[in-house]
């Protein structure tokens, strides 16, 4: 795990250890992005995702493919996961490309 990663209360199950397929999403975003965007942006934009959140949105992205952009601007919003500051533009399409190469992988 990069040291960089920071997960909350929320993202830890009942034994205390985080998820594994949530840590997977963090480790590939981080190699995907961080040299793109920087480690401060990508640490913002995924920092209160929980493995519920990512379920979540799998679920949306294939079963919405024409709708996915609305679908994900509506969860994301819904759910406080556009942090102060950002473009829900941007943040937006920055989750549906990690769902994109997560699924991929």
């Amino acid at each position: 795990m990069n040291a960089n990663v920071t997960i909350n209360s929320n993202q830890m199950n009942n034994k205390g250890s985080v998820n594994n397929r949530l840590m997977l999403f963090y480790t590939m975003i981080r190699r995907d992005y961080v040299g793109i965007h920087g480690d401060g942006i990508v640490s913002k934009l995924f920092h209160d995702l929980t493995v519920d959140d990512l379920d979540s949105l799998i679920v949306l992205y294939k079963e919405f493919p024409l709708l996915r952009w609305n679908k994900f601007s509506v969860y994301l919003e819904k759910n406080d996961l556009i942090p102060n500051g950002f473009n829900a533009s941007f943040v937006i399409h920055m989750y549906i490309n990690a769902i994109q190469h997560f699924l991929d992988r």
